[in-house]
C-alpha cells in the first residue's frame, strides 16, 4: 500500500515539475476543451498548476479515508489511475498549448471512437471486480443501505456489476456509431449505472425491515 503512495506522490512530483518548466513560454490564455474540431474552451495558463493541486488534493483525502481491510489492500492500486489519468490531462493540454499536437486536427469521430471504448472497457474492468469485494468503505458502489448487512452489500455490488458490464458494452458499441447525439447517451447511461444500484439497494434493504 505504501508503494502506491509513494507512486502516486512522485507522479504528482512530475505533474509539477512539468508545469514549472513550460509556464514561462505558454499563451496567457490556453485550450483546455475541444469539440468537432474546434476549441470550445479556454483557460488562463495557471491552470497547469491545477491538475497536480487537484491530484494532490485527491491523495490526501484519501489518505485520510482509506482504511486496512484486506479489499482495501487488495484493490488499492486502482487508486495509482487518477494521477496517471490527470498527468495525461495535463501532457495533452500542454503539448497543444507548445504546438507539438494540433488536437483541432484530430479527427472528431477517431478521438470519441477512442475515448468511448476506452470508457467502456474501463466500465467492464470495473464492473467484473464488483462481485469479489467485501464490504469496506474504501472500493464498491458504497449505498447506505447495502452497509446494513454483509448480503444487502453482495447483493447490491452483483447487481451493478451487471450493470456496469452491460453499460461497458453498450458504451464500446456506441463507439462506432457517428451520431450527433452520442455524447447525450453516454451521459444518461453513466447516470443509470448510478442511480439504479441505489434505487435497487434501498428496495431490498426496506423488505429486510418488513415485518
Amino acid at each position: 500500500m505504501k508503494r502506491v503512495y509513494v507512486l502516486c506522490w512522485i507522479l504528482t512530483g512530475l505533474m509539477l515539475a512539468v508545469a514549472c518548466v513550460f509556464f514561462p513560454w505558454l499563451p496567457d490564455e490556453i485550450a483546455v476543451q475541444w469539440n468537432n474540431g474546434a476549441v470550445s474552451n479556454t483557460a488562463g495558463r495557471w491552470i497547469v498548476f491545477a491538475l497536480p493541486a487537484l491530484t494532490a488534493a485527491i491523495i490526501g483525502l484519501h489518505t485520510l479515508q482509506i482504511g486496512k481491510t484486506e479489499t482495501e489492500r487488495k484493490f488499492q492500486h486502482w487508486f495509482l489511475m487518477v494521477p496517471i489519468l490527470l498527468f495525461g490531462v495535463q501532457a495533452v493540454i500542454l503539448s497543444n498549448a507548445m504546438g507539438y499536437i494540433d488536437l483541432c486536427s484530430v479527427d472528431f469521430w477517431f478521438a470519441q471512437t477512442v475515448a468511448l471504448l476506452l470508457a467502456g472497457g474501463l466500465l467492464l474492468l470495473f464492473g467484473n471486480s464488483l462481485p469479489k469485494l467485501a464490504k469496506n468503505y474504501y472500493c464498491g458502489v458504497k449505498t447506505p443501505w447495502a452497509y446494513a448487512s454483509d448480503d444487502l452489500w453482495t447483493k447490491t455490488q452483483r447487481f451493478s456489476a451487471k450493470l456496469w458490464c452491460a453499460a461497458g458494452i453498450v458504451i464500446m458499441l456506441l463507439s462506432f456509431i457517428r451520431w450527433d447525439g452520442i455524447s447525450a447517451v453516454v451521459v444518461g447511461i453513466v447516470l443509470l449505472i448510478f442511480v439504479l444500484p441505489r434505487v435497487y439497494s434501498q428496495r431490498l434493504y426496506a423488505k429486510t425491515r418488513k415485518p
